[in-house]
């Protein structure tokens, strides 16, 4: 009991479910959109997909809160690196959209690349061929929406050896 009562205590420091490590949250979570669903919990599987089939530990190099925000609509300064990190990894212009959906206009530089790059690009490891990739993609699909679900992604062809058995 002595738990739950500190959580109620706390919530107005961290927000309702905004506890997590940033750099497994999704784009939804971390500029607080209403009404998160388990989407945001395929992302941060996604998340270790990437550091699997990469080799690296964080996806992001630069996001953490050094204090919980509270959420101001169109100030988004905390997540400045982290959103120009996504755009490097996802392009400018899916970025945007997705961003605009949540009511955030972002300017980004005009070098930066406006197509996704081809996952390859970043993966170090092949094994699982392009039934990975395909995975890789809707695992981390920008808009929640259109996100793989737990059981689809459990019956995705990637796992087909496994469901087999």
């Amino acid at each position: 009991m002595k738990d739950y009562e500190f959580i109620l205590e706390n919530e107005k420091l961290v927000g309702r479910n905004k506890i997590g490590t940033e750099s497994y949250m999704a784009l939804e979570a971390l500029l607080f959109k209403e009404n998160q669903g388990f989407e945001v919990d395929m992302w941060s599987v996604g998340v270790i997909l990437f550091q699997i089939l990469t080799g690296k530990y964080s996806m992001f190099n630069n996001l953490v809160f050094v204090k919980k925000i509270s959420y101001k609509p169109r100030k988004y300064n905390h997540l400045i690196s982290f959103i120009l990190e996504l755009s490097l990894i996802f392009g400018t212009e899916k970025l945007s959209n997705i961003l605009d959906k949540y009511g955030y206009e972002v300017e980004f530089p005009d070098d930066f690349p406006k197509e996704k790059p081809c996952w390859k690009e970043f993966i170090k490891r092949t094994d699982g061929g392009g039934d990975v990739l395909n995975l890789l993609e809707k695992l981390l699909e920008l808009d929640p929406e259109k996100r793989i679900t737990g059981s689809d992604a459990l019956n995705h062809g990637f796992f087909d050896e496994i469901n087999k058995k």
